[in-house]
C-alpha cells in the first residue's frame, strides 16, 4: 500500500511539474486597500518579493473565491515584466484558519472542562448520599441507641442529607446554562466551520527580470459579496439655520475574508450595472392576421437544434508597469480629513482613517463627509392625506453633493425626531426634506354636509362636493404654510368637474391640484373653503381612482 501512495504521489508531482516549468514562488500577499462600490468591491493585494534572472511564476495564496477574473490588474514595482496572469480555484488548499474559530474552540474547552467536573461533584454527593442511605439503621441486638443519640443521628442525618441535596440542585442549574452556551458555542463554530472549509483561490502570475531584483506587485480586483448603502444624520437647530448633513456609509462585506486595517475609498458607483447604451430598432406596423391552429399528429417530433456559447475569452491581466515613482508608490494618504473625488460617473471618498471590516456580512458604519446645507424651512400640509403639519426643508443647487437616495435620521434642535427618506434624483430645482410633524398646528378638513347635494336636471346629474380647511396656529410665532389639495379630473367629455369655490388657490389645471399660502400669526386660524361639481349622465355610475 505505501509504494502505491508513493507512486500516486509520484505522477501527481510529475503533472505538476510538467505543467509549470518556471519555478514558481508563493508569496505572502495582504490586502492593503479596499474601494467598496453600491455592490461588490476592489480589492488591492501588495506583496514584496525577491526575484531571481529569468521566468518565474509568482502565486498569489488565500485570494477570495468571489472575484471576477475578468476585472484583475497587475502593477509591479521594479524592472519585472509580466508575461501572463490567471486565476484559480484551488480545492486542495481550504482558507486560513480564522481567530475567533481558535476563540470559540478555547471557549467549547473551557466549558467542558467545567461540565465534567460539575459530573464529577454531582456523582461524589451522590455516593455520599448512598452512605448515608445505608447507615440509617441505628440498633442491633447487642447494641443500645438512646433517645437523645437518636435525635442527634436524626439532625445530622437530615442537616447533611440536605446540604447534598441543596448542592446536587445548584450544579444542575448550573450545568443547564453551562449546556445552553456549549451548544451556542457549538452552533456558531459549526457556521464558521463551513465558512471555513471552503476552497481559496489563488492568483498566479508569470513575470520575468534580467537580473535579481527586490520589487512588489499589486494585484486588484473586483469581488462580489460586498457593498454599501447610504445613510444620512440631519441636524437642525431651528428655523432659519442651515441643515448640518453627516454622509455615512453601511459597509457590508462576506467575501471569506477579513479587511484589516486597509485604506479604504467609498465610491458612489455600481460596477453590476449594465453598461451597454440602448439601441432604437426600427418599429414597424402591419395588420394581424389570425390562423386557427391545427391539430399535430403525435408521430410528428419537431426537430431542435441546440448550441452551446462558445466559451468567453478572458483578459485575465490588465498590465501597468512602473512609469515613475509616484505611480507605484503604494503610499497611503495623509490627509486628516475623508477626501472627496469626483470622477467622470462617480463620487469617491477616501478615507483618512485605515478600516477594519469583518467577513460577517453585517453592517459597519463609516462618516464619509459632513455638509452644512443652506435651507429655508416652511411647514406643508396635505389634509385630505394626513391632517398634520410638517416641517420641510427646501434645500437647492443640491446636486453639487452628489447624494443618493437614503434614509435620513432627523435631529431637531438636539431631538431625535424619527426617520424620513432622502431623494436627490428628483427633476426639481429643490430638494425637500421632511424635517416631521409639529404637534403645535392643528389641522381639520371637514366635508360641509348641508352644502353637499345631489340635482337631477333632465338627463344630468349633478353633485356638489364642499369641504372647510382650517389651520390653527398654537404657537408663538407667525407661521408660513403650504396647504394642497386637489379634484378630480375627467377622463371622459361626458364628466364635467367645475371649481364652484377655491378661496384664493393657485389651480394647477392639468393635474388638479389647488394650493394655498398661507401666512398665520400665532394663535389665530384660517380657513379656507373648497367646492366644486360634477355633471355627468344619470343613467351612469362614477368613481375616483388613481390610474
Amino acid at each position: 500500500m505505501k509504494k502505491l501512495i508513493f507512486t500516486l504521489s509520484s505522477i501527481i508531482l510529475s503533472n505538476i511539474l510538467l505543467h509549470s516549468a518556471n519555478p514558481q514562488k508563493i508569496v505572502e500577499s495582504k490586502i492593503k486597500e479596499v474601494t467598496v462600490y453600491r455592490q461588490q468591491a476592489k480589492i488591492g493585494n501588495e506583496a514584496s518579493l525577491t526575484l531571481n534572472a529569468g521566468t518565474t511564476e509568482v502565486v498569489f495564496n488565500n485570494i477570495t473565491t468571489q472575484i471576477n477574473p475578468n476585472s484583475l490588474q497587475v502593477a509591479v514595482k521594479g524592472d519585472i515584466t509580466l508575461l501572463a496572469a490567471r486565476y484559480e480555484t484551488n480545492y486542495l488548499k481550504k482558507k486560513e484558519t480564522n481567530s475567533k474559530i481558535n476563540l470559540y474552540q478555547d471557549s467549547l474547552e473551557l466549558l467542558s472542562e467545567k461540565i465534567n467536573w460539575n459530573n464529577e461533584m454531582i456523582q461524589m454527593y451522590t455516593a455520599e448520599e448512598s452512605i448515608l442511605e445505608a447507615n440509617k439503621k441505628l440498633t442491633n441486638e447487642k447494641i443500645n441507641i438512646t433517645a437523645a443519640e437518636v435525635k442527634a443521628y436524626a439532625d445530622m442525618y437530615r442537616a447533611r442529607l440536605f446540604e447534598l441535596r441543596e448542592k446536587k440542585f445548584i450544579i444542575s442549574k448550573q450545568q443547564k446554562n453551562l449546556n445552553e452556551q456549549l451548544g451556542n458555542l457549538q452552533a456558531q463554530l459549526n457556521e464558521w466551520n463551513a465558512k471555513n472549509n471552503q476552497p481559496s483561490g489563488q492568483i498566479i502570475l508569470t513575470v520575468s527580470t534580467n537580473t535579481t531584483i527586490n520589487g512588489a506587485i499589486k494585484c486588484t480586483y473586483i469581488v462580489n459579496n460586498a457593498g454599501w448603502t447610504p445613510i444620512y444624520d440631519l441636524r437642525s437647530d431651528g428655523w432659519g439655520k442651515p441643515i448640518d448633513l453627516v454622509y455615512k456609509a453601511n459597509i457590508y462585506q462576506n467575501t471569506g475574508y477579513s479587511w484589516e486595517d486597509v485604506a479604504m475609498t467609498i465610491c458612489t458607483g455600481n460596477p453590476t450595472l449594465n453598461n451597454n447604451r440602448p439601441i432604437l430598432n426600427p418599429l414597424y406596423v402591419n395588420f394581424v392576421t389570425y390562423r386557427i391552429q391545427e391539430a399535430v399528429s403525435t408521430g410528428s417530433k419537431g426537430m431542435y437544434k441546440s448550441y452551446n456559447a462558445a466559451p468567453s475569452t478572458v483578459n485575465m491581466a490588465t498590465y501597468d508597469k512602473e512609469s515613475d515613482d509616484e505611480k507605484l508608490s503604494f503610499e497611503e494618504a495623509k490627509s486628516l480629513e475623508n477626501t472627496a473625488t469626483t470622477n467622470l460617473l462617480n463620487e469617491e471618498y477616501k478615507l483618512s482613517q485605515t478600516q477594519t471590516i469583518e467577513s460577517d456580512g453585517k453592517y459597519h458604519l463609516v462618516n464619509m463627509n459632513t455638509y452644512s446645507l443652506p435651507a429655508t424651512y416652511e411647514y406643508h400640509t396635505v389634509p385630505k392625506l394626513d391632517a398634520v403639519a410638517y416641517l420641510l426643508a427646501k434645500v437647492t443647487d443640491y446636486g453639487k453633493y452628489n447624494l443618493i437616495p437614503g434614509i435620513a435620521n432627523i435631529f431637531l434642535e438636539g431631538s431625535y425626531i424619527g426617520q424620513s427618506n432622502i431623494n436627490p434624483f428628483t427633476m426639481g430645482d429643490t430638494m425637500l426634506i421632511s424635517l416631521g410633524r409639529d404637534e403645535g398646528i392643528n389641522v381639520k378638513r371637514i366635508k360641509l354636509l348641508e352644502f353637499c347635494k345631489t340635482k337631477w336636471i333632465d338627463t344630468k346629474k349633478t353633485e356638489t362636493f364642499a369641504y372647510d380647511i382650517i389651520i390653527k396656529n398654537n404657537k408663538s410665532t407667525t407661521i408660513e404654510i403650504d396647504v394642497l389639495d386637489q379634484i378630480p379630473i375627467s377622463k371622459n367629455d361626458d364628466i364635467k368637474v367645475e371649481i364652484e369655490e377655491m378661496s384664493g388657490a393657485n389651480y394647477t389645471q392639468e393635474i388638479g391640484k389647488l394650493n394655498w399660502k398661507l401666512s398665520i400669526a400665532p394663535n389665530t386660524s384660517k380657513k379656507i373653503r373648497l367646492t366644486y361639481t360634477i355633471k355627468y349622465p344619470k343613467d351612469q355610475t362614477i368613481q375616483e381612482t388613481n390610474f
